[in-house]
């Protein structure tokens, strides 16, 4: 890539400053420009062997043997050499002052020198730029890690000894000690190294340089270009040239850092810019558009500006456009915003159209799944603008484009988006319906198949379209379908004939017909409502061959013949369908041409036969009704004589249904059932098969009011007779089972309790428990008086001992105490309460747990949880009965309740919920007693019940602040480390919005809302984010005022404490949770921004801007901005949501008069995170 006319840097260089892997490595040429004017190494020998009066010679010793024996004779001469690299005189240039500029906008700041000065520091200080970590050799730090800056062979900022000059110095750096050849090393094999101003001449360097592997990654800025040293060494030279003292160097290090200092706007506005002057003049701008058309926020400016001749010409020569000819898959963004705009400029007009078709011919015939859907959805554009063109253009890429990447129905779409009609669609149907034969290896039905028998080969046949590819196109045909009318049925008769020649070549001796077999009928039946390829093509072949049969007759005359049951079934409908010939000509035809047992066309056969007969003169009648009595050829079957007799009377049974004045027909009928009197008329003998549907049961036996008229008038016996003698073992639609019968047993008794007791006694057998609970349900569900009471309860005593009736007892003595009822009489009750002991004694040890793990459901749905709520429920009459004189529980009511709850077994899960369900009630109706035993099941020592006990109570949660004071909100608070998993999922959410309620509103002395924070931070996190979430929501339910009470009393300063934490101390769900919260404080809501801003959080699923007050935005503009911008850099994968808030924030910013400088950073941070079209909200 061209940064300037002078110099090409490598793609892989360039990517390396993107990616965070490059490593500028600068050499002492760095330092040799005015005003730095240091010495290379051999001059530096020179200077020193001046000050001592000695000449030094580079072909006689190494600048670094020289200056170690003569340090070894003056030792003075080290600190002079540090003198000269250290002169005050000498100060940075420019291409210092590029080289920091350039690392300081690179992905990862990593820059290593082995010059002694300090001119990239100063050159980085003056320019304002912060260089980093700083190391100095020998303390180098680990060369795959490190980011700053590394002085490799000493700063003169430190003591001369450790400077590396002399050959002792660097065998000790690079071969005993090897601290220097390990950093190099290290550097060499894992990043990508750019060596600036370095020569690569001594000795050590080219050793390990040699000794690398070639794949390493290393390049040289320098002005010999391509040397055989740089082969030597596997290093790429990227060449500049050396006029006016490397003044290229510095400028091509410029403008590299320029362009990675661009935003994503700044792209645009370049793009933009060249593309809007015309093809690329130089190459450094044909390099910037080629690479910037790689990038979704460049293909888009490019997209937006580029039309005409000249750009298309130019575009075939870049590869990401021509990738677009290419087979295989493509997915960026700028590969689909290219094609889009190759379809959109190239194809919605008449005078560019020619264009796009000559960059097919030059780049095609395949074109990949991006293209082909760019240019359906271009060709579906045209459909109004330019409907003929649309048909062009749609017809040409059909035949022109292929793709290996896709199925090769996907060029059916463009046919689809074209207004075709009945000539133009004929090229798309002839190519869909172009059949293919597909072999698969067939699965046995046996379930251990012969292992060494050969596999099963079977074949199909798959089609070019699909379905509904063919019935759009012969939509389109029926726009005019007598003028294309031969044309169709020769394609579609064509195309079915080739799949049968291909089937038949695959197996030649079957004679079996699969198409035809599913196909019930020919005519639109109610048989036929799945659909497939072939159905489309009959369905044609059916409607032309009618449209043409009137005017040619040869169609008929020659499908009757066929050999494929499919021709001569559409022969036959043809016929039948033919309004202009008369029956008995039809008659003729059809007698002439097949046989009236034709098995493979019965349908049609018989409706032929139904339309034609009552239009039949006599002679033809009797020719029917011949044909009929010969009946079918002979078969080798078993009852082959009753088969045949079967088909004739089918037949002249149908007829009857069409021809009433027959006689003949009736003595021939009734001939057959004298030998066959046990012959039934079949509803469909058209058809060997016939599927119906409907439901089963659903319907009563008698009606409600039927059955008490017949129990009152014939006795509960008479009338349980005529109910038990049904046969419910038939299951017929429309017709009552035997839950059917249950359901009016219940009905009954539901509307009229006296009759159930009179039900009870009437013997029933081995259905009397079935009737037994159908009662009991009644009574549950009616409205029974005191009285009515009284007499069931009797009944059911008797029953107790049934452990059948465990249920419907449990749900006789719930409905008793319905919380409708106002008092029953307290004997009633006492007995009742006795009912419900006896049925738990009885029955808990055999009680079998359920199939789930929901105790809720299990509450619900059996005997002991119903004997839980009914004494939750008789608590509760009981409470409305002595209204002001209630004091608490009964003992007995006390008993029943820690029975169930001190149960063990399975029985006791389904109570535990109920109970806990009815928590707040029986606080309020006994305080003490539920302190002691109820709260315990909520007690997270125990999760198994604890999560049940939460789940359940929070379906409905409700508690008041002495309940919380007398331990529940301990409970509550314990209770988060089951709230993530444990608790039930659908009520996860409102243990949170508990939390969050309880916090904003109560005022009982036990909820600290700060030692609220600090307990969740303590544990999960995830639970600390989801509590926040629920307190955002609180909090925007709250008025002014008391959204500003709970910020002042306590939230801000929990706020500021969680944002001076350690760094890294909060998740990033936790700042997303902080930071959603700030925009719910209502008047307080800057202030928790200007907070939240020190700990920024992702945008998520809930960050909602669209309740902002438009005041709010107009006061704090600027300050919305900036928090968003700093939230949206650190959003990794913004959806949907994020994306239209962000969208409707910054117009909403925009109109409220924010500063474009800050808006303009939010909208970078927004491309910046792949939101390619944030450009377009302001308008660029």
């Amino acid at each position: 890539m061209r940064f300037t006319a002078d110099v090409d840097v490598p793609e892989e260089l360039v990517a390396s400053s993107l990616d965070g892997s490059l490593v500028l490595f600068v050499g002492a040429g760095v330092s040799r420009n005015a005003p730095s004017n240091l010495p290379l190494f051999n001059g530096l020998a020179s200077q020193v062997a001046e000050l001592h009066g000695e000449t030094f010679s580079e072909e006689t010793m190494s600048a670094d043997a020289y200056l170690g024996r003569l340090i070894d004779r003056a030792p003075i001469a080290r600190e002079q050499a540090k003198g000269i690299l250290g002169s005050p005189a000498s100060l940075h240039n420019k291409t210092h002052t590029a080289i920091v500029r350039l690392v300081s906008n690179t992905a990862s700041t990593r820059l290593v020198t082995t010059n002694f000065d300090e001119h990239l520091t100063y050159a980085a200080t003056a320019a304002g730029i912060d260089l980093g970590d700083r190391f100095n050799g020998p303390a180098v730090p680990l060369a795959r890690e490190f980011s700053g800056i590394v002085h490799l062979h000493g700063t003169v900022l430190r003591p001369a000894n450790e400077l590396v000059l002399t050959d002792g110095d660097f065998g000790r750096a690079y071969l005993t000690d090897g601290w220097a050849r390990r950093f190099v090393q290290e550097l060499f094999l894992n990043r990508v190294v750019l060596f600036i101003g370095y020569s690569h001449d001594d000795t050590v360097m080219k050793y390990i340089a040699r000794g690398l592997p070639p794949t390493t990654k290393r390049f040289v800025l320098t002005d010999i270009g391509e040397h055989h040293k740089w082969i030597d060494l596997h290093i790429t030279p990227v060449q500049y040239p050396a006029d006016n003292d490397h003044e290229a160097l510095p400028q091509v290090l410029d403008a590299w850092s320029d362009r990675l200092a661009m935003g994503h706007l700044d792209h645009r506005s370049r793009v933009k810019s060249i593309v809007g002057g015309g093809l690329p003049k130089t190459p450094v701008d044909e390099d910037y558009l080629r690479s910037a058309i790689t990038t979704p926020v460049g293909v888009r400016a490019f997209a937006d500006e580029a039309t005409g001749r000249d750009w298309l010409s130019w575009a075939e020569q870049q590869r990401s456009f021509s990738d677009l000819f290419a087979a295989g898959s493509l997915t960026s963004d700028s590969s689909r915003q290219l094609a889009n705009w190759f379809a959109g400029n190239y194809l919605l007009n008449e005078s560019s159209v020619e264009l796009a078709l000559g960059t097919i011919a030059r780049l095609g015939p395949v074109a990949n799944q991006v293209l082909m859907q760019a240019l359906s959805y271009g060709t579906y554009d045209l459909r109004q603008s330019n409907p003929a063109l649309s048909v062009r253009v749609a017809t040409i890429f059909s035949a022109a484009l292929r793709t290996d990447a896709i199925e090769p129905e996907q060029s059916w779409m463009i046919a689809q988006a074209a207004p075709l009609g009945s000539a133009s669609v004929m090229p798309f149907l002839r190519r869909a319906v172009l059949p293919r034969l597909v072999l698969a290896e067939a699965r046995s039905w046996l379930a251990s198949p012969d292992a060494d028998a050969p596999p099963i080969i079977d074949a199909k046949i798959a089609w070019s379209g699909n379905e509904s590819d063919v019935k759009v196109m012969l939509d389109a045909a029926r726009t005019d379908f007598e003028a294309g009318a031969v044309n169709v049925l020769q394609v579609l008769e064509q195309a079915l004939r080739d799949g049968y020649d291909l089937l038949e070549c695959f197996k030649p001796d079957s004679t079996w017909d699969s198409w035809s077999f599913r196909r019930s009928a020919i005519e639109p039946h109610t048989q036929d409502d799945g659909r497939d390829f072939e159905s489309a093509l009959i369905d044609g072949l059916r409607d032309v061959s009618v449209l043409l049969g009137t005017s040619d007759t040869s169609i008929v005359n020659r499908w009757l013949r066929d050999p494929f049951p499919i021709f001569r079934r559409l022969a036959v409908h043809a016929l039948t369908e033919d309004a202009q010939t008369e029956s008995n000509d039809k008659a003729d035809i059809l007698l002439s041409a097949v046989s009236l047992f034709d098995r493979q066309a019965k349908h049609e056969i018989f409706r032929f036969l139904a339309k034609a007969s009552p239009g039949l003169d006599s002679k033809h009648r009797e020719q029917i009704l011949n044909r009929v009595l010969e009946g079918a050829p002979p078969v080798d079957l078993p009852n082959a004589e009753r088969f045949r007799r079967r088909g004739i009377f089918d037949i002249l049974e149908w007829l009857t249904r069409s021809v009433t004045d027959w006689p003949e027909l009736q003595v021939a009928l009734e001939a057959i059932l004298v030998e066959e009197p046990d012959m039934g008329i079949r509803p469909h003998p058209d058809l060997d098969r016939f599927m119906t549907s409907g439901v089963w049961g659903g319907t009563l036996p008698f009606e409600v009011d039927d059955f008490v008229n017949l129990i009152r008038a014939s006795g509960a016996t008479a009338a349980m007779s005529a109910l038990l003698d049904r046969d419910y073992s038939e299951r017929e639609f429309g017709q009552p089972d035997w839950d059917d019968a249950l359901s009016l047993v219940r009905l009954v008794v539901e509307k009229h309790p006296d009759l159930g007791a009179d039900l009870l006694g009437v013997p029933a057998g081995d259905r009397a428990t079935d009737i037994a609970s159908a009662v009991l349900r009644g009574w549950a569900s009616g409205t029974l008086s005191d009285t009515q009471l009284a007499t069931a309860t009797g009944s059911v005593e008797r029953l107790s001992d049934n452990s059948d009736l465990a249920r419907a007892i449990a749900e006789f003595a719930l409905g008793a105490v319905d919380q409708k009822i106002d008092s029953r009489p307290p004997y009633e009750l006492d007995r009742l309460d006795r009912l419900c002991r006896l049925v738990w004694d009885q029955n808990v040890d055999a009680f079998e747990q359920p199939d789930t793990d929901d105790w809720t459901s299990i509450g619900l749905n059996t005997w002991p949880g119903l004997i839980a709520q009914y004494w939750v429920n008789r608590i509760r009459l009981r409470w409305r009965v002595s209204r002001d004189d209630w004091s608490c529980l009964s003992d007995n009511e006390r008993e029943a309740l820690s029975t169930m709850l001190g149960t063990t077994s399975a029985a006791g899960e389904g109570p535990l919920a109920m109970i806990a369900g009815e928590v707040y009630f029986l606080y309020a109706a006994d305080p003490e007693y539920t302190k002691q035993e109820v709260f315990p099941g909520f007690d997270s020592v125990n999760a198994a019940h604890a999560n049940q006990a939460w789940t359940s109570f929070l379906y409905h949660p409700r508690l008041d602040d002495r309940m919380l004071d007398d331990g529940f909100w301990e409970l509550l608070l314990n209770a988060s480390t089951l709230a993530h998993g444990a608790i039930d999922s659908r009520v996860e959410e409102q243990y949170w919005q508990l939390l969050a309620a309880i916090a904003t509103q109560s005022s009982a002395t036990s909820v600290d809302k700060p030692a609220l924070i600090d307990f969740l931070a303590a544990g999960e996190v995830a639970g600390l984010a989801s509590f926040f979430e629920a307190l955002a929501y609180a909090l925007s339910e709250l008025d002014s005022a008391e959204s500003m009470r709970v910020w002042n009393a306590w939230l801000r300063e929990i706020l500021r404490g969680r944002t001076q934490l350690v760094p890294g101390s909060l998740s990033s769900s936790e700042k997303t949770a902080w930071g959603d919260l700030a925009l719910r404080c209502g008047p307080a809501a800057a202030d928790a921004l200007t907070l939240t801003d020190a700990i920024p959080g992702p945008l998520g699923s809930k960050t909602n801007f669209d309740d902002l007050p438009e005041e709010f935005i107009r006061a704090n503009a600027d300050l919305i901005a900036g928090v968003v911008q700093r939230r949206t850099i650190v959003t990794s994968d913004p959806g949907w949501h994020v994306v239209h808030e962000l969208g409707a924030l910054v117009g909403r910013l925009k109109d409220a008069g924010a500063d474009p400088v800050v808006l303009r950073e939010l909208v970078e941070a927004a491309l910046g995170i792949g939101i390619h079209h944030a450009s377009q909200w302001l308008g660029l």
